[in-house]
């Protein structure tokens, strides 16, 4: 490396003769200057920014010391030998008292001028590899940060912070100078049961959103996101320049419906809650326990739309209602099925609603649903056995805008399920059946027992093989081994596949297990029954 020094020396034959020394080569000074004063020292020393100053300590006008102090105010890595003709113990001990490394007395001892020069090439080199290695440290910590702060996310919300977690923030570049906030973004998934597949997707979806989230950091605002096992994504937001609450909900209701309209544009649905503001540290877990809770109970969950928090009441706890009177009025209406009763319900659990909040009166509704839906697999039904699609009635639900409408609705849900429990029960079984057959039809592979059935229908596996067997004359699961030795016989003539393969494709996991069903189905083993058959 390759140095440079700065003489200041008024005298100009001392000037000149340390100028001239062949030693500056040997230690690798590659520039040196001088300056005949001390106000040419410190504009010269600003501007080349030399590692070493040679300075005479006694100059007219600007001296030494002056000239040096003034110096290590602007550039305070520079390194001084003060050269004099006095020695003033006064001016030694003010000296020390600056970055100087000798203190050399006139006429000057070139031997000790140079043991103090290695001295400053010494310090100078260790510094150096100091901030070399402060400077890779840095780069580490630059790498690792968005890591670090992710897990200082994952802990605050699980944990809560402790007041000395607090004094530490600011390390991370996540002290609180305003106020915060937390969002969960969750990908909805249309499968009402998903798959691997459909499971894979949302968490391919969320990463997406996280990695958009972090890119995208609108001015006055430090944003946070993590994605949680379950494939949300969580996120804390800094308000740093919102000067009150109001304007710091504004500002969040308008960037989430933001990142959502984004994404819904691109095809990915998800519904955000937000978790309201907050500018107490010992708020953050309660806050985002809050978040999480209301998106779980949220009934807008189906569709695409950003909730706050605080808005989501315990279901019960809105309303003073009832909930086993309800359940006991909607049973007897079900069971009489009188549809004038309908109006009555509904008058009377409505009729006062007008002046209470639209949030409230859909909470409320949330809770009259749910009842029915209990009711219901009571009975041994369910809402999209009823309604052909049981999704529809939170979509709808959704876009209500007024109590009339809700009351309009829940009439209309009441009269349809009295009106088909009016039906006789014949069609209703009928329905089941046709139902069960062609989940089998299209599951038979897949499909190893009768819950897997059952679960689909929306009824108990013994009310589902009840109604099965009463109208077929046989079990749902000997129609299912029908349907699969069916297959198999096709399969032993019309394929070359080992009979192995063919037990493997109907889903059976033992193939002697296979040859025995088909043995006892058939009267003859597969490989019987496809050698007869090639005859």
């Amino acid at each position: 490396m390759m140095n440079k020094l700065l003489i200041v020396d008024d005298n100009f034959y001392d000037r000149e003769g340390l100028m001239g020394l062949s030693e500056w080569t040997h230690l690798n000074f590659s520039e040196i200057h001088s300056a005949k004063d001390g106000e040419e020292g410190l504009a010269k020393a600003l501007a080349i920014e030399p590692l070493l100053i040679l300075a005479d300590i006694s100059m007219p006008g600007m001296d030494g010391l002056t000239m040096a102090k003034k110096i290590l105010e602007k550039k305070p890595d520079t390194k001084f030998i003060f050269i004099s003709c006095f020695d003033d113990s006064r001016i030694i001990r003010e000296s020390l008292q600056l970055n100087v490394f000798g203190y050399i007395l006139k006429p000057i001892n070139i031997e000790e001028l140079m043991r103090a020069v290695k001295k400053v090439l010494s310090v100078s080199s260790l510094e150096n590899t100091r901030n070399e290695e402060l400077h890779k440290l840095q780069l580490q910590l630059a790498e690792q940060l968005p890591f670090v702060q992710e897990q200082i996310v994952r802990d605050a919300i699980r944990f809560g912070l402790s007041e000395s977690d607090y004094n530490r923030l600011s390390q991370f570049g996540m002290e609180l100078i305003r106020y915060y906030a937390f969002a969960i973004v969750r990908v909805c998934d249309s499968h009402e049961k998903a798959g691997v597949m459909d499971r894979a997707m949302v968490n391919f979806n969320a990463s997406k959103i996280r990695s958009h989230l972090r890119k995208i950091q609108p001015d006055g605002t430090r944003i946070y996101p993590i994605l949680l096992n379950n494939g949300d994504v969580v996120v804390l937001l800094y308000l740093d320049t919102c000067v009150n609450v109001t304007e710091a909900e504004e500002f969040c209701f308008e960037y989430l419906n933001t990142v959502k309209d984004t994404f819904e544009s691109n095809s990915i649905n998800v519904s955000i809650c937000f978790s309201g503001i907050s500018d107490k540290y010992e708020d953050i877990h309660a806050l985002y326990a809050r978040t999480e809770y209301a998106l779980d109970m949220n009934i807008y969950r189906r569709s695409n739309i950003v909730i706050m928090a605080e808005r989501i009441k315990d279901t019960n706890a809105f309303l003073e209602c009832d909930v086993d009177e309800l359940k006991i009025e909607l049973k007897n209406l079900f069971e009489t099925r009188d549809v004038t009763k309908c109006t009555t319900i509904v008058d009377k659990y409505y009729g006062h609603l007008n002046a209470v909040n639209e949030s409230v009166i859909k909470e409320f509704t949330l809770t009259f649903i749910s009842v029915i839906q209990v009711l219901l697999f009571e009975m041994n039904l369910n809402m999209k056995e009823i309604f052909n699609d049981g999704g529809l009635i939170w979509e709808k639900l959704l876009n209500f805008n007024s109590i009339f409408d809700i009351r309009q609705w829940i009439y209309n849900i009441l009269k349809s399920i009295v009106e088909y429990c009016s039906k006789s029960v014949g069609d209703r079984d009928a329905v089941l059946v046709r139902r069960i057959k062609s989940i089998i039809a299209e599951q038979y592979r897949e499909i190893e027992n009768v819950n897997q059935i059952s679960e689909q229908v929306h009824v108990s596996a013994v009310h589902a093989n009840k109604i099965f067997k009463k109208n077929v004359g046989c079990t749902i699961f000997d129609y299912l081994t029908k349907v699969k030795m069916d297959k198999a016989k096709e399969l032993l003539i019309q394929s070359d596949y080992k009979i192995y393969e063919i037990a493997e494709y109907l889903g059976y996991k033992s193939k002697t297990y296979f040859a025995s069903l088909f043995r006892e189905y058939a009267g003859k083993t597969p490989k019987e029954y496809r050698m007869l058959k090639e005859q």
